[in-house]
């Protein structure tokens, strides 16, 4: 088996963290700030290393490594830091119905009361790496979406990155470097 998990790293993950309710949370630009600054953050101070990722409306996508400490650990972490400064947010700007919502769910688990599901899924080959990015970058093309005209457009992705070489608004590794051509 063509494997992208090295025996000294841990494990890369593909992981979905959902908004309550799939709320479209992110719609709000300063919310979707508060998720990419906190994603950079991670990246940047070797928290996470970060391959890939797409910041839709109601959920998050991305495909990263932990470093040091547990996957599920640390997007428990991010999900909480995130969900208060999301609710201060949205405080500020007054978000009525949208604030009475979450405070309903304010007794929740880890990012109560803004995030709800989590799923993390380990990728054990470059076959299932390459399916994953492209699921991921094409997303906000997707019928249900149609948040861009080219995958490279959407702001909040990596395929920029990947499909042309540019910058993406989260710097990431380049997952064809780490484990070959995988995307």
């Amino acid at each position: 088996m063509d494997t992208i998990e090295d025996p000294v790293r841990r494990p890369v993950y593909f992981v979905t963290a959902a908004v309550a309710g799939w709320k479209q949370l992110f719609a709000n630009p300063s919310c979707a700030r508060v998720v990419c600054d906190s994603l950079a953050h991670l990246n940047r101070n070797r928290r996470l290393a970060l391959y890939a990722f797409v910041l839709l409306p109601s959920h998050l996508h991305l495909i990263g490594r932990p470093l040091g400490g547990g996957m599920r650990r640390r997007m428990e972490d991010f999900a909480d830091f995130t969900a208060t400064r999301i609710t201060s947010v949205l405080r500020r700007r007054r978000r009525g119905p949208l604030m009475h919502y979450l405070h309903g769910r304010s007794m929740g688990g880890p990012g109560a009361p803004v995030w709800g599901e989590l799923r993390l899924e380990e990728i054990h080959s470059r076959e299932k790496l390459t399916d994953l990015l492209k699921y991921m970058h094409n997303k906000p093309l997707s019928s249900r979406w149609r948040l861009a005209a080219r995958r490279g457009d959407y702001q909040y992705s990596s395929a920029c990155f990947y499909d042309e070489g540019r910058e993406p608004i989260i710097p990431v590794a380049d997952a064809r470097k780490e484990w070959g051509n995988g995307g």
